[in-house]
């Protein structure tokens, strides 16, 4: 995640929205202090607070991490009608009626009858009546937003490099084993094995000298353990326990967050990802030879699951 990008885009959709950092504190329970956090770069909300913030603003959490960023697709406001009618319409979008209509007060016609034209069901001649008389500076204050927000949301794919392609690795690393061999077993329900302790439920995969299990037991409380070996010596461990809180959890949401497993963080899901009315949210602390962290699944903001774990490299 870059902390940089995300504070823009939390900034802008609060200024978007006409709010204060007051207001946004009041409307979300916290402090004016932590929205201004947010907003210099200095912390991110933290998941609860991401799903308030996310159903405030009729966003996703995944747009709110990840938002799409072209620093300079565009610098002026008569810039606009150069851009794809799609991705300006989904930018314009987060602007409400009279702040759109307040920035085309000083557009040319060009402009006016291009925007018009995105958003026919708007009657402009209304809105400009009831605006009525305004200052420049607010005019241009809401251009400047427009644009910003327009920079945010276009994409930028040299902001989403992929780990894969920054490592030069070999094809046997205990990381990228890990991935193949989680996708190959518990997620994908492949790779059974023979109970290994009464009762227990066992996975094994193999890939030349490399070798991975993952044995666990119990349903709705559950406890187990995954670990790695290579030409028969144990190089790799990791503990889990955990509990179903509610009938609301989804096991397919969960093995999906599974699959997502990342060379960076090969231990359990993404750090946060939402998908309809579940969220995903795995903390980790630590690094690969000594880590311990917990998942936690929400839906609609209820906390149905959870999973403890820890573990790292063997010597």
């Amino acid at each position: 995640m870059n902390t940089n990008v995300i504070s823009k885009y939390l900034q802008f959709l609060r200024k978007s929205h006409n709010y204060t950092q007051d207001d946004l504190a009041q409307k979300l329970g916290i402090s004016r202090q932590a929205v201004s956090k947010w907003e210099t770069g200095i912390s991110i909300p933290d998941l609860e607070v991401l799903l308030k913030i996310s159903k405030l603003y009729e966003v996703t959490i995944n747009d709110i991490l990840e938002p799409k960023v072209h620093l300079q697709k565009i610098t002026d406001f008569e810039q606009i009608p150069t851009l794809p009618e799609n991705e300006l319409r989904e930018a314009l979008k987060q602007f409400d009626t009279p702040s759109l209509v307040i920035a085309l007060m000083g557009a040319s016609p060009e402009t006016n009858n291009f925007v018009e034209r995105l958003f026919p069901d708007i009657n402009y001649e209304t809105a400009r009546m009831n605006i009525g008389r305004i200052k420049l500076e607010t005019v241009e204050d809401m251009q400047k937003q427009i644009i910003s927000m327009i920079n945010l949301l276009h994409a930028n794919d040299t902001c989403h490099m992929n780990i894969f392609n920054q490592q030069q690795l070999p094809d046997q690393d205990i990381r990228m084993f890990l991935i193949r061999a989680k996708n190959s077993t518990y997620v994908t329900n492949n790779n059974t094995s023979s109970p290994s302790k009464p009762a227990s439920k066992d996975y094994c995969y193999s890939e030349g000298d490399y070798t991975y299990t993952d044995t666990y037991m119990g349903d709705e409380h559950f406890a187990g353990e995954e670990a790695v070996w290579i030409k028969g010596t144990p190089v790799y461990a990791m503990n889990y326990y955990g509990q179903i809180l509610s009938e609301n959890f989804d096991i397919a949401f969960l093995k999906e967050m599974l699959s997502l497993v990342s060379y960076e963080r090969p231990f359990r899901g993404p750090e946060y990802y939402q998908k309809g009315d579940y969220a995903y949210h795995c903390q980790v602390h630590g690094d690969f030879n000594c880590f311990h962290g917990e998942e936690i699944i929400y839906c609609k903001q209820e906390k149905v699951y959870f999973c403890m774990f820890h573990g790292g490299s063997l010597s």
